[in-house]
Formats: C-alpha cells, sequence, structure tokens
C-alpha cells in the first residue's frame, strides 16, 4: 500500500512537472523564432550578387538598404537599376520578396554535397511572392509608374511553378497618363530548361478598352512557335497611337484618330511561319483624319502575305466595299474599292466653305496596285448632278489611269452652267509625291451665271459668252492655277467691250493678271488698246500702270481698291490727245470745232459702297488749238483772215467733287501773236460743271477783245434793229448785217481798240449761253497807216446811242425810249449771235 502511495505520488510529481517543460520549449521555440524573424540574414548577400550579375550584363545596380532574412522575406529599399552610361532602367522605393521554406530546406542538401546551383533552381523555385510600390521603368513610350506590382509563384509537379501576377501603373502618353491594369495566369516551364509557357489567362485593361488573351508561348522549339488567341473589346485608337507617338513620323497625328476598335485573331506557327487570322469592327470617328462612320474585314497573314476580303467601309457618308492584298517583302500591293449611289451632302460637314451640297455619286470605282515594282490602277467617277456654291455641275465623267511608270492620266468631261467642259492632263509620282499637270476648257459661258463669283459681281450687270481656259500645275495642295478668258462681245458696269481677254495665275490665295480689250465706249469716250494689270490680295485688287490708246495721245493709269472697305483710289495722266473728237464724241456733236492737243492729269479718291463718293484734283492743258465753226464767229474769222478763235495754249487748274467738277480761278487762255480779235482770257472765279445729264454750266471770264468786233456787232446788230415790226422783233438776217457793218470797219482800217469784256457763261451743256456783262475802257489804241476811218459808234451801256441834233433842241422822251430800247436789242443781238446753233 505504501509503495502504491509513493508510485502515485511520483506520478502527480511527473504530471506537476511536465506542464513547465512544455512551457520552456513554447518558449524556446518563441525566442528563436523571435530571433529569427528579427535577424537580417543574407540581404546583403543577395544584394550583392544582384549587383554583380547587373554589372556582368553591362548594367549598375544599386540598393539602398536591404534586410530580411529568409524566415520572414526580404525587402529592399531605393533600388535602382541604369545602364552604364547613367540610363535609367528601373527604380522602386521599395521592393519585397518571400521565400518558399520547403524549397530551401530541400536543396540544403544539393548544396551541402556541392551540387549545381542551376539544379536546385530547376528542382525548387525558391520564390514564394514577390512586389513594389513606388517602381518606375523604361518603355517604348518613356516612363512607366507602377502604382503597385504583385506576383506570387507556386511550383508544378510537372516541374516549373505558375505565376500570377497582378499590376497598376500610368503610361505616359502625348494625351496624359493613361492607366494600365491587368491580371496574368501563366505556367513557366524550368528555369534551366526552356519549354512551353502556357498562357492560362491574360486579362488587360488600357486605358478605356480591354484585351483578353490566352494561348501557349513553346519558347523551348527553334524558331519559338505560337498558339495564342485573343479579344480586343472598345480599344481607343488615339489612346493605343498616343503611346507611340514618340516613334512616329512628324506629320503623323494620333488626334487624326478617333473611333473603338473591337476585333478577334488568333496566331499560329512560328516566327518564319506564321499564320494569323481574324476579324476587325471599327466604329468611329475618322482614320488619318477622315471621317470614317464604320469599317469592318476579314483579316489574313500568311506565307508573308497580308489580305483583308469582306471590306465594308463608310467614307464620307459613301458606302464602300473592297478587298486589299500586299506582300511586305517584295512591295507588291492590291486594293479596290466600289462605291453607287453615294449622297454628297456629307461632304458639307467636312468643307463647311462648300455650304449646301446636293447630288449623288453614281457609280465610283478604284483599283490600284503595284506587282513586281510595276505600278497599275484607275479610278472611274460618274454622277448626274452635283450642286455646290449656289452651282451646278451636271453629267460629271471622270477617268484616271495609272501607267507602269507612276503617272495618272486625267481625262474628264461636265456641263458647267450649261457650258460644255474638259478636263485631261497627267498627275506624275501619284504614289510618292503626286504634281498636278492638268488643263481645262470651257465654252459658251454665260458671263451672268458666273457673276456671284467675283466680289460685287451682281452689281456689274455682266454679260457676254466666255470662253475660259485653264492649266493647273503643281503640288497637289498648293497648285497653280492659270488660264485665259475671252470673248467676242463683253459688257460690264453698262459699257461694252469688243474682243475682251483676260490672262491670270492663282498662286498662294493671290491672283495676278493682265486685263485687255481692243475697243469700247465710255461715257462717250472712244478707247482702244486698253491693257489694264491687276493683282488681288488679301481683299485688294491694285492696277499699275494701265494703258490705253486716247484719240491720238497715250493714258496710263494706277488704280487701287480695297475689296472690304471698297474705298479706291486713281491717278491718271493723258497726254497729246485729240481735243476737237475727244469733244463732239463727249458733247453729242457740236456745231463747230475746237483742236488742239490736250493733256490732263487727276488725282482721284472715293467710295464705291452703296453711296458712291470721290473727290480729286488735277490739271488740264491744251496747245495749238483754234475754235471755229460756231454761228457769227466763222463770217469774224473770214473778214480777219484767221481760222477762228485760235490760242496757243491753254492752262485750268481743276478739282472735282461728288457730282460736280470745278474749273479754279486764273484758269486762262492766250492766243498767238498780235492776235486780231482777242489778246486774253481769264475766269475770274471757280466755275463749275455738274456732273449729271444737265451737265449746268457756271462761269465768269473777262475776255480782252477787240473792240471792233464788238462794234461791228452791235453796229450790225443796230442795222437790222432799224427794220423793227411793230411787235419789236428784228426783221432780217443779223449775220448779213453783221457782214455789211464790219466789213465796212475792215475795209476803211479803222484804230485797233482792245478792251476787257466781262462775260458770263451758264445754261447746259446742250444749250449754252453767253451773256456780256460789262465793257471796260480802252487798253491799246494804234492809227492804222492809211486813211482814218469812221468807227460806227457802238450802243453799249457804258456808251448810248447819240444822234445830231439842233442847237438848243431837246430830245424828246420817247426818243430816249427808243435809246433804251436799242441798247437792250444790241445786247440780245449779241448773245443770239454768240448762242446761235447752225440750221
Amino acid at each position: 500500500m505504501a509503495e502504491d502511495s509513493r508510485t502515485r505520488r511520483r506520478r502527480k510529481k511527473k504530471e506537476r512537472v511536465w506542464p513547465y517543460i512544455l512551457l520552456a520549449l513554447f518558449g524556446l521555440c518563441a525566442l528563436v523564432a523571435a530571433t529569427l524573424f528579427t535577424l537580417d540574414i543574407g540581404a546583403d548577400v543577395i544584394a550583392g550578387v544582384a549587383s554583380r550579375n547587373a554589372r556582368e550584363h553591362g548594367m549598375v545596380l544599386s540598393v539602398e538598404n536591404a534586410a530580411g532574412n529568409p524566415f520572414k522575406g526580404y525587402v529592399f529599399s531605393g533600388v535602382k537599376l541604369s545602364s552604364q552610361k547613367g540610363e535609367p532602367i528601373f527604380s522602386a522605393a521599395d521592393l519585397s520578396g518571400t521565400l518558399n521554406l520547403a524549397s530551401i530546406f530541400r536543396a540544403i542538401p544539393i548544396l551541402a554535397s556541392g551540387g549545381d546551383f542551376s539544379s536546385v533552381l530547376s528542382s525548387n523555385f525558391p520564390l514564394d511572392k514577390i512586389s513594389t510600390t513606388g517602381a518606375r521603368f523604361a518603355s517604348l513610350w518613356g516612363a512607366v509608374d507602377a502604382k503597385s506590382a504583385a506576383a506570387s509563384f507556386a511550383a508544378l509537379e510537372q516541374g516549373g511553378f505558375r505565376l500570377k501576377l497582378d499590376f497598376a501603373c500610368d503610361l505616359a502618353s502625348n494625351i496624359g497618363a493613361l492607366p494600365l491594369t491587368g491580371k496574368l495566369d501563366i505556367d513557366v516551364p524550368t528555369v534551366a530548361e526552356l519549354g512551353s509557357v502556357e498562357i492560362n489567362r491574360g486579362d488587360i485593361t488600357l486605358g478605356k478598352g480591354g484585351l483578353a488573351i490566352v494561348g501557349t508561348l513553346n519558347l523551348g522549339s527553334s524558331p519559338p512557335r505560337f498558339d495564342i488567341q485573343a479579344s480586343a473589346r472598345a480599344i481607343d485608337l488615339s489612346e493605343l497611337l498616343a503611346l507611340f507617338s514618340q516613334n512616329l513620323p512628324e506629320n503623323f497625328k494620333p488626334s487624326d484618330y478617333d473611333g473603338k476598335t473591337d476585333a478577334d485573331f488568333s496566331i499560329d506557327g512560328s516566327l518564319g511561319d506564321l499564320t494569323a487570322t481574324g476579324s476587325v469592327d471599327f466604329k468611329g470617328g475618322k482614320l488619318n483624319g477622315y471621317p470614317v462612320s464604320s469599317l469592318s474585314a476579314r483579316v489574313r497573314y500568311a506565307a508573308s502575305r497580308l489580305s483583308v476580303d469582306n471590306l465594308k467601309t463608310a467614307l464620307f457618308g459613301v458606302p464602300l466595299e473592297g478587298s486589299f492584298s500586299a506582300e511586305p517583302k517584295t512591295g507588291d500591293f492590291a486594293f479596290k474599292l466600289d462605291g453607287a449611289n453615294a449622297p454628297l451632302s456629307e461632304l458639307a460637314k467636312l468643307y463647311p466653305a462648300l455650304g449646301k451640297v446636293s447630288g449623288n455619286i453614281k457609280k465610283f470605282a478604284l483599283s490600284l496596285g503595284v506587282t513586281g515594282g510595276v505600278p497599275s490602277g484607275a479610278v472611274e467617277l460618274s454622277s448626274p448632278l452635283v450642286s455646290a456654291l449656289g452651282k451646278s455641275v451636271e453629267n460629271v465623267a471622270l477617268q484616271i489611269k495609272l501607267d507602269k511608270n507612276g503617272v495618272a492620266s486625267v481625262s474628264g468631261k461636265f456641263v458647267f452652267e450649261g457650258s460644255q467642259a474638259f478636263v485631261q492632263g497627267t498627275v506624275p509620282s501619284v504614289l510618292s509625291s503626286p504634281t498636278l499637270d492638268l488643263t481645262a476648257n470651257l465654252k459658251d459661258l454665260d458671263a451672268r451665271k458666273i457673276a456671284d463669283f467675283i466680289p460685287g459681281g451682281k452689281n456689274y450687270a455682266l454679260s457676254g459668252s466666255v470662253a475660259a481656259n485653264f492649266a493647273i500645275k503643281g503640288k497637289f495642295d498648293n497648285p497653280t492655277v492659270s488660264g485665259q478668258l475671252t470673248a467676242p462681245v463683253f459688257a460690264a458696269f453698262g459699257y461694252t467691250f469688243s474682243s475682251p481677254g483676260m490672262s491670270f495665275e492663282w498662286k498662294n490665295s493671290a491672283i495676278s493678271g493682265v486685263f485687255r480689250t481692243t475697243f469700247t465706249n465710255f461715257s462717250g469716250l472712244k478707247l482702244s488698246n486698253i491693257s489694264v494689270p491687276f493683282a488681288y490680295s488679301g481683299n485688294a485688287v491694285k492696277s499699275s500702270n494701265g494703258s490705253l490708246t486716247l484719240y491720238g495721245g497715250k493714258l496710263v493709269n494706277n488704280f487701287n481698291i480695297n475689296l472690304d472697305s471698297m474705298k479706291w483710289s486713281d491717278s491718271f495722266t493723258a497726254t497729246n490727245f485729240d481735243i476737237n473728237p475727244l469733244v463732239q464724241d463727249v458733247s453729242g456733236s457740236l456745231d463747230g470745232k475746237i483742236t488742239g492737243r490736250g493733256n490732263l492729269s487727276l488725282n482721284l479718291g472715293g467710295s464705291a459702297d452703296a453711296t458712291p463718293t470721290y473727290s480729286g484734283k488735277g490739271t488740264f492743258t491744251a496747245t495749238d488749238g483754234v475754235i471755229s465753226g460756231f454761228a457769227g464767229l466763222t463770217t469774224v474769222a473770214k473778214l480777219y483772215k484767221v481760222d477762228g478763235i485760235r490760242y496757243v495754249k491753254v492752262n485750268a487748274p481743276l478739282s472735282i467733287e461728288t457730282g460736280a467738277l470745278t474749273i479754279a480761278k486764273g484758269s486762262s487762255a492766250t492766243p498767238p501773236d498780235n492776235d486780231p480779235l482777242y489778246k486774253s482770257a481769264v475766269l475770274t472765279r471757280d466755275g463749275t460743271v455738274t456732273l449729271d445729264d444737265a451737265a449746268k454750266l457756271d462761269f465768269d471770264a473777262d475776255i480782252n477783245v477787240n473792240l471792233q468786233l464788238l462794234n461791228a456787232l452791235t453796229g450790225g446788230a443796230a442795222g437790222g434793229i432799224e427794220a423793227l415790226d411793230k411787235g419789236g422783233n428784228v426783221l432780217g438776217n443779223l449775220e448779213d448785217a453783221l457782214k455789211g457793218a464790219l466789213g465796212a470797219v475792215v475795209k476803211q482800217g479803222s484804230n485797233a481798240d482792245f478792251r476787257v469784256a466781262s462775260v458770263r457763261i451758264g445754261g447746259t451743256k446742250d444749250k449754252p449761253s453767253v451773256r456780256v456783262l460789262k465793257i471796260g475802257q480802252s487798253t491799246e489804241s494804234a492809227k492804222p497807216s492809211g486813211p482814218a476811218a469812221q468807227p460806227v459808234q457802238p450802243l453799249l451801256p457804258s456808251q448810248p446811242a447819240q444822234r445830231p441834233v439842233n442847237e438848243g433842241e431837246k430830245q424828246p422822251d420817247k426818243i430816249k425810249e427808243a435809246q433804251e430800247k436799242v441798247e437792250k436789242e444790241v445786247l440780245r443781238g449779241i448773245d443770239n449771235l454768240l448762242n446761235r446753233k447752225k440750221r
């Protein structure tokens, strides 16, 4: 009993000890674990090995801090990888990883026995998980900022490992940061021996679109083989192209591409013998800047040949169908598009300047290709009616053929506003650097139908049948257009031009040219040999050194007008023109003649808007002329043995305002030396002529005139007045009376007596009037060499008529009244003689 009791006491004592032992073991384990998870074991070694491997591959790796051990994992801070030149490749604020302890323990015996490290990796993949934050690495499109990236590894029974990658980063592009996220699940073969990489699932999101991919990459074969299926949805072309903008041509703009694409495709075969097939469905948008609302096709690449079938698209709103094939190695390709009944209203959306566009393309066919380096192709286009800019083009037929030298031959015809038109020519180097070498011509084009093409043309009253010939040369996007316009007869502004023609050149939005016509009648003036150079640029028209023939003389003109403000300026000089035919044409035929050679210079300016205005100054001069052939003047000229009223010089400064011409005070006419009729004629005030149909005259002048002429005029008038009817009207012919009286004076050789007569010229161009206002005192008296003659006493207001009376006899009142009546009739007689027209 006692023994049993001792046994029980020992057993109880042991039972009390085991808990302490277990507690101690747990404490020891905790101490060991705490030690293992706090110690840094191997971190520096790993960093050093990585740095050496980087140097061996031409790179530099630096790590600011390394910590950790195989149990808790490793953390590397301030990691930077760059080229030997210092170009950044990869950087991370933190790079951490954990190891697969079972793999490590399995590898210890191999490493202890001196086994190959690569065999360790091939049979025991040590990584369990690796992750990074704040990382940046270089790429094709610049720096990539990885917000986060994590990869987990799991060993596979058949060898290798399964990699699961989860990442989120921002890609730098010219449209801003583009988010890229994704999840990858792939099986990777052993490191020592490459094999097939199985893509179990790949889901990648780029911007607004996404890509799903599955398949196999056989890296162990030579060359590597692919068996991949992929599906892309809502890929934004502008976003995708923005990533590669740095490697695209300068004229390539990602903004010229807009729209989203869905695609399904598969890739099978090796790099040298790859087959890719798929379908593309684009919803747009625009491609290369052109409006493409949709595009779908089946695509296949096999045996180094790309083919696109079942191509359907809508370009400019025009539905098209076609195909495309190309062989990149040889450069051969073939392209074909066909369309029918295409509406043209969509063009207005692309080119608003066209305004309202209507009509349709009845047929459109394009074929283009290169085989063995030899190009070929053709374009055919037809339309029954096209309307744009308020004009219509009918029966359009256009054909373009491409020859083996890359030269496109163009041939077309159409009817423009009732005028048949033709286009022909060539476009060399059409596939590389197209230039135009075309001609076009129109026949019998009604000028009224193109008036709205000319600024303000609707107000020009254009008419005539015009023929036009054009040459179009130069670069496709900026050609030079030159040509000629001709017409048998052409009218504008109410004037008719005989055989007019205009040559011009349009280049860089500017036009220069020359307008010519053989003859026109301008406000009664007959103008010939007209040549008017002009230049149009920036809404301004300038004409320099225009010229024409003006009645045997020459006129040179310079003109400018701004078509925005309609302000204009003009300066011209007319020299050595024949005055008489000019005056006859302007006046509508005078009874007499005014001969001589004239010169006129004038500077004008004004506005050609709804209420035209103008003003300017100039000078008129004339030399060696005669005024002759007017009633009464012819008789005087014959008796004095002269041609008429002669002058050696006329000088008349003038100015012009809207509606009126002013001849300045002091304007004068100078006769030849010793002229028997007058010594001078001078305007005593500014005189005016209204520039309207009436052409009203208002001039005052002093004329130093031979008093004998006035005596003859008054004497002849008095002789005629002696025969008055009861109503006081003159009986007989005043011209006959004038001949008798003046003839007697000249025959008797009476003294010359020059006096200044003040006259007023009024009335209108068609019915002028000349009135003598007063006669001044004698300015010169010379005795003739023959016997003295008895002058006829002039009956003038300053010298009333006298008759002999008996001494002491008082003149009755009735005689005085008769004298006053005679004075009035004398002045009326002078006016009648000066103003009388030929019958």
